[in-house]
């Protein structure tokens, strides 16, 4: 997507988000990295969406005040 871009050590549960619809979605977490050269290696994120379900029920379990 962007050459020379990505997720390197201690990025780990950081944020993918992309543009979209006239707002910015959160599309994916980061799972990690081995290395320190994030241009020279895939990044690899969980899908946000997978998980929609899920997350939307821990929210409703810990409303806010």
């Amino acid at each position: 997507m962007w050459e020379g871009k990505g997720i390197c050590v201690g990025d780990s549960g950081g944020a993918l988000v992309c543009p979209g619809g006239g707002k910015v979605i959160m599309a994916g977490i980061g799972i990690g990295s081995q290395t320190e050269s994030p241009g020279n290696y895939p990044s690899v994120f969980t899908r946000v969406s997978d998980y929609i379900d899920w997350i939307r029920s821990v929210i409703d379990q810990h409303p806010t005040s």
